[in-house]
């Protein structure tokens, strides 16, 4: 039923609470999970187009920007080898990616160029007001993709 199980991740435990789900489908169906985080490019890039009206600031910029960028592409790629080491100690296959971009539009262009079965994907929790002012990327992923979704609620 499930050959591949796309497992998006931020680094955080709320988004690590999708993992214990995804292992046991895993295990079950003999899945390869995909590990995957995307990192927005947005806010460095904002900053700095914000940085002055000349030209040597406005490169100074976006040269300080990529290394932003690059650190925390870095980053992803180290907690995600971290989080796979784990789960093939535990017989798992898993391949893993880092990515650029919109978090749910990655999200599920990943799991369609993939073949993806399911996204297993954890929630945050947020509600009312908070919710309908940021979006949410468990929502948009559940709205944008034709795959099935296990989004795992907040812990209590």
């Amino acid at each position: 039923m499930y050959g591949n199980i796309v497992v998006p991740l931020d680094g955080s435990a709320d988004s690590e609470r999708a993992l214990p789900h995804a292992q046991g489908l895993a295990k079950a169906f003999g899945a390869t999970l995909h590990l995957i985080q995307v990192v927005s490019r947005s806010e460095e890039v904002d900053l700095a187009r914000s940085a002055g009206d000349s030209v040597g600031a406005a490169e100074y910029s976006l040269g300080v920007a990529e290394q932003l960028i690059n650190a925390r592409i870095a980053r992803a790629d180290h907690y995600l080898k971290e989080v796979k080491s784990r789960l093939t100690s535990e017989g798992i296959t898993v391949e893993m990616a880092v990515l650029q971009g919109a978090a749910s539009e990655n999200v599920v262009r990943y799991a369609e160029e993939k073949g993806g079965d399911l996204i297993v994907i954890s929630t945050r929790g947020q509600g009312g007001i908070q919710r309908f002012l940021l979006g949410s990327t468990t929502d948009r992923v559940l709205r944008a993709g034709h795959l099935p979704v296990l989004a795992i609620p907040p812990a209590d």
